[in-house]
């Protein structure tokens, strides 16, 4: 099948492209004319400002206002999503969660992610989506009020129960649950994609009027409802590992973001759950790599 594997860039980093992957800058319609990274940008990547799109709003909707261009420019019978420094490892029978490298090397693609012709075909054979999913030591509702306080979820749940009845019961039992999907990572069959960006768009659109323009980090909370109603349907989550390319952030770039973080927990009354969550860049700088993987990989964390 014709697949589609969109990555969401908004910085100049290690690209990937060559199908069935296709890079698209994430908020082209926002970006700076002294961007020092304008010229990579535009001559690598497509601009998620073309077409029917909501580039302009990426400061709330951040990567998926790449989805959404996806969802109304791209034809395949299959689409996916990845972020450019998250990928999906196309190895089903891997125990892992996690994987890492530092930097992108020839051969990524084939020997890191081991992608190969075909392994799309075989991974939706049958009624089944992709998904990057853990099992986690505490609830959805629990770890996302630590890192956000509750305000938005709680909208986003009244919101499913109002405008989406359909799914209120997948919402409670996934909010409820302890079984996490990551990242707004998926690879469907493109009516799969095109139910799931309608329900998504649709759920956001409601939550985004009361949030006013603050980040809709309900979304990922969203696309987890979504695959529970899939699962209910009958759909099998075929899971696979996420690589995390560690890249190119400074020790500065690294402190001036866990501040930043920081400023926001403080506003949401986060406490220490959340302050862990907030300096988790640091932490990225500061702890060996090996533990991270140690703890993602984790039955349950």
């Amino acid at each position: 099948m014709k697949a589609a594997i969109v990555i969401a860039y908004h910085k100049r980093d290690e690209l990937i492209s060559g199908e069935p992957f296709l890079p698209v800058h994430a908020g082209r319609a926002l970006m700076d004319e002294t961007n020092p990274d304008k010229d990579w940008l535009t001559q690598n990547l497509i601009g998620d400002d073309t077409g029917d799109n909501i580039s302009a709003d990426n400061a709330a909707y951040n990567e998926l206002t790449a989805l959404y261009w996806a969802w109304k420019n791209v034809a395949a019978d299959a689409v996916g999503f990845m972020h450019y420094r998250r990928h999906f490892v196309f190895d089903p029978a891997s125990k892992k969660n996690y994987y890492s490298v530092a930097r992108i090397k020839g051969g990524y693609i084939s020997n890191k992610l081991r992608y190969r012709d075909g392994v799309i075909d075989d991974l939706l054979s049958g009624k089944s989506f992709v998904c990057a999913a853990q099992d986690r030591s505490k609830t959805v509702r629990e770890h996302y009020a630590a890192a956000h306080g509750t305000v938005g979820l709680d909208i986003t749940e009244r919101v499913i129960k109002e405008k989406y009845p359909e799914y209120a019961d997948a919402a409670e039992r996934y909010f409820s649950g302890k079984t996490e999907y990551f990242y707004n990572m998926f690879i469907m069959r493109h009516a799969d994609f095109d139910r799931y960006a309608e329900f998504l768009f649709g759920v956001l659109g409601e939550v985004a009027k009361e949030l006013k323009g603050e980040r809709l980090y309900p979304s990922e909370r969203i696309t987890g409802v979504f695959m529970t109603k899939l699962i209910d349907e009958g759909y099998t989550a075929v899971r696979l590992p996420v690589m995390f390319v560690r890249g190119r952030q400074t020790f500065k770039a690294a402190w001036a973001e866990s501040k930043r973080n920081l400023k926001l927990n403080k506003q949401r009354k986060g406490g220490m759950k959340g302050r862990l969550y907030a300096i988790k860049p640091l932490l990225k700088k500061l702890v060996p790599d090996f533990i991270f993987a140690w703890y993602y990989n984790r039955k349950k964390h």
